[in-house]
């Protein structure tokens, strides 16, 4: 049984908790990474994440999520590794590419940044998210006019989708 204790927005009830083995159908790794990062839980889902790509490691989403982890835990160079991984396992998937371009330019490396989002884009594009990663590192290059058409094809994919 795995109890997941979180914050709350009721100043009554500082934290809630959930029980994990009361779900009607158990949670694979993968789902319980993405449960646990919802819940600002970054440590056990990398841990969550970590054993999913274990237990599959043909699996870039596995991979894409533990790359997210490791960035909100701080670890970049970690996580551009597993962002690595999930493209080696999936060259054409957007989302790999995406992680990729989070990590560099966390790392600062702004140029490979760009590359990386490039090549999310060339796969889809129509994904949002490495428009705006896109558009962050044209203004660290000021390449203020480049960045503003990016976020504008951005806002209207967004705009689309509602």
């Amino acid at each position: 049984m795995i109890e997941i204790r979180h914050r709350t927005t009721d100043p009554e009830k500082p934290t809630a908790s959930i029980q994990v083995n009361t779900l009607e159908q158990p949670l694979s790794d993968h789902e319980l990474g993405g449960l646990l990062s919802n819940l600002d839980l970054y440590p056990q889902a990398l841990q969550a994440y970590e054993t999913a790509t274990l237990r599959n490691p043909a699996d870039p989403l596995a991979y894409i999520g533990k790359g997210n982890m490791l960035l909100f835990l701080r670890r970049p160079v970690e996580a551009l590794a597993a962002y690595t991984e999930a493209v080696r396992l999936a060259p054409t998937l957007a989302m790999a590419y995406a992680g990729q371009g989070m990590a560099l330019r966390t790392l600062r490396r702004y140029r490979e940044a760009l590359d990386a989002y490039n090549r999310a884009l060339l796969w889809d594009d129509s994904f949002a998210p490495a428009y705006y990663g896109k558009g962050y590192v044209l203004l660290r290059l000021n390449h203020f006019w480049q960045a503003l058409r990016v976020y504008r094809r951005a806002l209207q994919l967004e705009h689309r989708a509602a």
